[in-house]
Order: structure tokens, then C-alpha cells, then sequence
């Protein structure tokens, strides 16, 4: 198997909605209010948040973790970062196997970036 270069995840990573530009601490609160009530949009943001360090300290164990709640939670953004995170080994130890398997829920769920990371990740994995 070929190891995937950073700089390719992160040109990939290009391809993925990055919604969140700001945030300060009330935002972070309202997020994690709304994460812990069931809003999967919110967990999503927070995770955004985690993996750029935006109003935080960068940290990509939490980005996983909020992530992992979104697509948990069939939030597809939320699957499509947290394959990129375990394919690029970001918060987590490299998966490749648990990268195509969350992508590939992610283009189930309709997600196409997600759809063109798996056939990406799978095609490489042949190799």
C-alpha cells in the first residue's frame, strides 16, 4: 500500500465545506449546548473549530471526538473529516481501513466529497 503524502490529504482537504471563520468563546458555548442537545451541525462546527484552533488551542483528539458525534450522528461533513483525520493519522493513529469505512458512510449519506475521497482512498489502497 502507498503511504498518502500530507500535502496531498490537505490539497483534498480543499475540497471539503469549511464553514466556521470565527469563533470566540460565546460561540464555543453555544456549540457545545447545542452539540450536547442533538445538533449535529453544531458538533460538526466544534470540530472545525478543535482541528484549526479558532477561539481555542488547536487540538485534534477533540476535533475527532466531535466529528466521530456528527457522523455518529449521520451528519456527513462531519464523516468526510473524520476519514480525512484517520486516513492523514490527525488526533488518532493512521486508519486506512477505518478511513474507508467512515467515507464510504459519508457517501451514503449523500456527501460527495466524501464519495470522491473514498474512490481516492480506495484506489490508492489497490496499489
Amino acid at each position: 500500500m502507498k503511504f498518502f503524502t500530507v500535502a496531498f490529504m490537505f490539497m483534498f482537504l480543499a475540497l471539503v465545506n469549511v464553514s466556521v471563520l470565527h469563533a470566540d468563546s460565546k460561540a464555543i458555548e453555544k456549540y457545545n449546548k447545542e452539540c450536547i442537545s442533538g445538533n449535529t451541525k453544531s458538533c460538526f462546527e466544534l470540530g472545525l473549530i478543535y482541528a484549526n484552533g479558532q477561539g481555542v488551542s488547536k487540538d485534534s483528539k477533540k476535533a475527532v471526538e466531535f466529528y466521530s458525534k456528527a457522523c455518529d450522528a449521520n451528519y456527513s461533513d462531519g464523516c468526510v473529516n473524520l476519514a480525512m483525520m484517520h486516513a492523514i493519522g490527525e488526533g488518532v493513529a493512521v486508519d486506512y481501513d477505518q478511513a474507508l469505512h467512515i467515507s464510504e458512510k459519508g457517501c451514503d449519506l449523500g456527501n460527495e466529497n466524501a464519495c470522491k475521497f473514498n474512490k481516492i482512498l480506495s484506489d490508492t489502497m489497490k496499489k
